[in-house]
C-alpha cells in the first residue's frame, strides 16, 4: 500500500508543531518551578540567617553569664553588679525566647530541644537566686551556680553548636540551590529564545520576571542586613550596629561635636517580676516607638536589656534639651491588660570634643559613669560626665562592698535629736538617726546609706538593724523619761516586707518598750509607691498602738488628697517650706492653714529644721506646737542625750547644741 506523501508531511508538521508546543509548555512549567525554587531558597536563607543567629549565640551568652558571676564572686574588678544584672536579663529573656515554636522547630530532634529548654527554664529561678546571692556578697554560692551551670552546659553548647552548623548547612544548601536554579533558568531562556517567536516572547516575559526576582533578592538582602543591625524587639539599632555607626561618625568627621546619651529605665525589673516578661517586652517596644518619635537624635539604639543609647550633634545644651524630652516622653503611662505601668529613666551624657577621637569603649564608660551619677541623684535625672565621677564611683563601690560588714559589725551609729513642744520647749520625743562614720570616705548620712542599700538589696537588713539598735539604745532614755516618744524613719523596702510587723513588735518587746511610745516615719512618696503591702503592715502596727508620721511633707510634689489614704497621727513639715517665713507673710499663712487642716484630720503638725529664733517665733504665731531643729538641739548619742535631759538652769535652756 502506497502512503500519501502529503498526508505524512501534514501529520509530521502537526506532530512537530505539537512537539514544539509541548516542549514550550514543559519549558514554561519547568522555568516557573525553577523560579519558585529560587525564591523559596532565598526565603529559607533569610529564615535561617534571622532565626538561628540568636540560637547559635546562646551558648556564648550562657557562658558570659556564668563567667561574670564567677568574676564577681572572686572580686575581679572588670565585673560589676550592673554587668551581672544585664547578663542575667539577657540569659532569662533568651531562654524564654528559645521556647517559642519557631525556634524549637529549627532543630531536627524537636522533642529533645523542647526538653532541654524546659529544663533550663525550670532552673531559671535557681540561676537568678545563686547570681543574686553572689552579688549580695556571698561568694560561697558560686559553687551552687557552678553546679547549675555545668548541669546544663553541655546540652546548651550542643544546641548552640547544632544551631550553628545547621545555619551554615542550610544557608550553603540554599545558596547552592539558588545557583543551580539560576543556571538552569539561563539555559531554558536560551533554548526558548532559539525556539522562535514564542520563545522570544517568553524570553521577554522571563526578563521581566528576572527583574522582579532581582528586586526581591535585593529586598531579601536588605532584610538580612536589617536583621543583622536591628534589635529584634524594638526595631532600633542593636549594640553592634550602633558601635559601627558611631565609629564611622567619628572617622568621617573628627571636627564635629556630638553627644552620647545613655538611657537606663528606672524600675524595669519589678515590671518583669510583677507582670511577666511579656509585659516587659511590651514596655520596651513602646519605649522604642517613643524614642523613634524624637527627630532630634541622629542615631538611636537598644544596647540590651533596658538600656538605650542616643547620639545628637551639637553642643551640650542641645543634648540637655533632648535628655529632657526623652525623660518626658518615656514617663507617660503604658497600659497593659488593664494595668497601668509607670516607668521613668535616668540619662548619662558624654560629649565628644572637637578634634579628640575617643573609642566607643571610652565614650560608653564616661556615659555610664554619668548615668550612675544621675541615678544617685534620685533617678529621673540627666547628668553630664565629669572626670571627678570616676573617684566618686570608687567611693560608692567601696561603700557597697563594706556596707554588709558595717551592719554585721554594728559600725553604724544611732544618734537622737529631740523634738520639743509648747512655749516651754518641753521635750516630748526624739528622732533616731543613723550615720556611718567611715574611716576613709567620712561620715555617710542615712539618705545616701539607705539609697545604696536599696540598690544592692540590703534595704531590709539595714532597716532592721536601725530599728533594733534604735530601740536598744533608747531603752535607758525611756527609763529616765518614760513619757517621751521615739521616732524612727522607715523605708518602703523595709516596710513592705512580710516580717516587718513581727520585727517591729519584737524590737519593742525585747527592749521592754511601750508600743504607744514608738512613732514610725514614712515619706509620702515612699508610702504611695507600694501602699498595698505597706498599708496592711501599718494597719496591723496601728492596731498594736504604734503611731505613724508622714515625714518631709511639702518636699517635692505633695498631694493633700492622698493624706486621707494614710493612717497618720503626725505630719512633719519639711524645712524647705519655712526658709522664707521671716520675710514672706504667705509662708506663715500657709503654715497656719496646714496646722488647722492637720488638727481637723485628728493629727498634729511638727516643723523640722528650725534654726533661728525668728523662725521659731513666726511658727508659734502660726499655731505650730511641735518643733525640731538645731535651735533646740543637735543630734547626739544616747549617753549625751541622757546628760542633756538632766535638769538645766534657765540660762542654758535655750542653748543651741
Amino acid at each position: 500500500m502506497k502512503l500519501n506523501t502529503k498526508t505524512l508531511t501534514g501529520q509530521w508538521s502537526l506532530m512537530r508543531s505539537a512537539l514544539v508546543i509541548v516542549l514550550f509548555v514543559v519549558g514554561m512549567i519547568f522555568t516557573q518551578i525553577t523560579i519558585n525554587t529560587a525564591v523559596t531558597e532565598f526565603d529559607r536563607r533569610e529564615f535561617y540567617s534571622a532565626r538561628l543567629e540568636e540560637v547559635g549565640q546562646f551558648g556564648w551568652e550562657y557562658r558570659t553569664f556564668f563567667e561574670t558571676a564567677i568574676a564577681i564572686a572572686k572580686g575581679e574588678d572588670w565585673a560589676t553588679r550592673k554587668d551581672m544584672n544585664r547578663a542575667l536579663d539577657i540569659f532569662w529573656s533568651r531562654t524564654h525566647t528559645l521556647a517559642q515554636a519557631d525556634y524549637i522547630e529549627a532543630y531536627d530532634d524537636q522533642d529533645k530541644a523542647q526538653l532541654i529548654v524546659n529544663r533550663l527554664k525550670d532552673d531559671l529561678p535557681n540561676f537568678e537566686k545563686a547570681a543574686n546571692a553572689i552579688v549580695e556578697g556571698k561568694p560561697e554560692t558560686a559553687a551552687d551556680l557552678e553546679k547549675l551551670y555545668f548541669a546544663h552546659r553541655q546540652e546548651v553548647l550542643n544546641l548552640a553548636q547544632a544551631a550553628y552548623h545547621k545555619r551554615r548547612n542550610k544557608a550553603a544548601s540554599a545558596l547552592e540551590a539558588q545557583f543551580e536554579a539560576t543556571n538552569m533558568l539561563k539555559s531554558l531562556n536560551i533554548a526558548l529564545g532559539a525556539g522562535g517567536l514564542l520563545g522570544f516572547l517568553y524570553l521577554l516575559f522571563e526578563l521581566f520576571r528576572s527583574m522582579k526576582l532581582a528586586r526581591k533578592l535585593h529586598e531579601t538582602n536588605r532584610k538580612v542586613r536589617e536583621v543583622a543591625e536591628t534589635d529584634f524587639l524594638t526595631g532600633l539599632y542593636n549594640r553592634r550596629a550602633f558601635s559601627e555607626h558611631l565609629e564611622k561618625l567619628q572617622a568621617d568627621d573628627q571636627t564635629s561635636e556630638f553627644n552620647l546619651l545613655l538611657l537606663d529605665l528606672d524600675g524595669f525589673k519589678p515590671i518583669n517580676d510583677r507582670l511577666g516578661h511579656v509585659a516587659g517586652d511590651l514596655v520596651l517596644k513602646e519605649i522604642g516607638k517613643r524614642l523613634k518619635s524624637l527627630a532630634d537624635a541622629s542615631l538611636i539604639a537598644r544596647l540590651g536589656g533596658d538600656e538605650f543609647a542616643l547620639v545628637v550633634d551639637g553642643p551640650q545644651d542641645i543634648a540637655a534639651e533632648l535628655a529632657e524630652k526623652v525623660i518626658e516622653v518615656i514617663s507617660a503611662r503604658i497600659d497593659y491588660e488593664g494595668a497601668t505601668v509607670s516607668i521613668t529613666g535616668s540619662i548619662g551624657i558624654t560629649t565628644s570634643d572637637r578634634g579628640q577621637y575617643r573609642t566607643m569603649s571610652d565614650l560608653m564608660h564616661e556615659a555610664d559613669l554619668a548615668l550612675y551619677e544621675a541615678k544617685g541623684r534620685g533617678r529621673r535625672q540627666s547628668c553630664f560626665y565629669h572626670p571627678s565621677m570616676a573617684s566618686e564611683l570608687r567611693r560608692r563601690v567601696q561603700i557597697e562592698e563594706e556596707l554588709t560588714n558595717a551592719i554585721q559589725n554594728q559600725a553604724i551609729e544611732i544618734v537622737f535629736q529631740p523634738i520639743v513642744k509648747g512655749p516651754d520647749q518641753k521635750i516630748v520625743a526624739f528622732e533616731a538617726l543613723s550615720r556611718w562614720l567611715h574611716p576613709v570616705t567620712g561620715t555617710i548620712g542615712p539618705e545616701e546609706m539607705f539609697d545604696i542599700a536599696d540598690e544592692i538589696g540590703l534595704g531590709p537588713a539595714l532597716g532592721n538593724y536601725v530599728l533594733e539598735q534604735a530601740c536598744r539604745s533608747a531603752k535607758p532614755i525611756f527609763d529616765a523619761a518614760p513619757d517621751i516618744e521615739l521616732s524612727i524613719n522607715i523605708r518602703p523596702s523595709h516596710a513592705s516586707g512580710q516580717n516587718f510587723v513581727e520585727s517591729c513588735l519584737q524590737a519593742i518587746s525585747v527592749n521592754g518598750l511601750k508600743s504607744q511610745r514608738l512613732v514610725l516615719e514614712f515619706t509620702e512618696n515612699d508610702m504611695a509607691q507600694n501602699y498595698g503591702q505597706i498599708g496592711e503592715n501599718l494597719s496591723a502596727l496601728s492596731a498594736a498602738g504604734i503611731r505613724i508620721a508622714i515625714d518631709d511633707f511639702g518636699k517635692g510634689y505633695s498631694s493633700y488628697a492622698r493624706l486621707t489614704q494614710f493612717p497618720f497621727s503626725l505630719l512633719k513639715l519639711d524645712s524647705s517650706l519655712i526658709t522664707h517665713i521671716e520675710t514672706d507673710s504667705r509662708v506663715s499663712a500657709m503654715v497656719s492653714a496646714l496646722v488647722s487642716m492637720t488638727r481637723k484630720l485628728g493629727a498634729e503638725l511638727i516643723v523640722e529644721g528650725v534654726e533661728t529664733g525668728a523662725q521659731y517665733s513666726k511658727l508659734k504665731s502660726a499655731g505650730v506646737t511641735r518643733f525640731q531643729g538645731f535651735l533646740f538641739a543637735m543630734p547626739m548619742t544616747a549617753d549625751d542625750l541622757l546628760t542633756w535631759l538632766k535638769p538645766r538652769s534657765p540660762a542654758s535652756r535655750d542653748r543651741v547644741f
